[in-house]
C-alpha cells in the first residue's frame, strides 16, 4: 500500500460551515513528501429539551400469540383428519 497514513484530532468547531483541511509533509531522508486535502461540513447540533426524550419501546412479547396460533393450527388439522376418517367409513 503506497501512501497510507492517518491523523486524528478531537475538535469542537465554534461556527457552522464548510471546512477544508490541508495536510502536507515535506519529506525526510527516509520518506518522500506527501500531501492530502479533505473537506467537512459542520452543522448545528440537534438539541432536545430536558424531559422530552422518548424512552425506547420494548418489542412486544408474542409468545402467547405464537402458542395460540400453533394450538389452533393443530386443532384444525385434527378436525380435518377426523372428518376425512369418518367420510371413508
Amino acid at each position: 500500500m503506497a501512501n497510507a497514513g492517518l491523523f486524528k484530532k478531537g475538535w469542537t468547531p465554534e461556527i457552522e460551515g464548510e471546512y477544508t483541511v490541508y495536510a502536507a509533509f515535506d519529506g525526510s531522508e527516509s520518506y518522500w513528501n506527501s500531501q492530502a486535502t479533505t473537506a467537512l461540513l459542520v452543522t448545528a447540533a440537534v438539541t432536545t429539551s430536558p424531559g422530552t426524550e422518548q424512552p425506547p419501546t420494548a418489542a412486544p412479547d408474542n409468545t402467547m400469540l405464537i402458542a395460540g396460533s400453533t394450538v389452533a393450527i393443530i386443532a384444525a388439522i385434527a378436525i380435518v383428519g377426523l372428518l376425512l376418517i369418518r367420510k371413508k367409513q
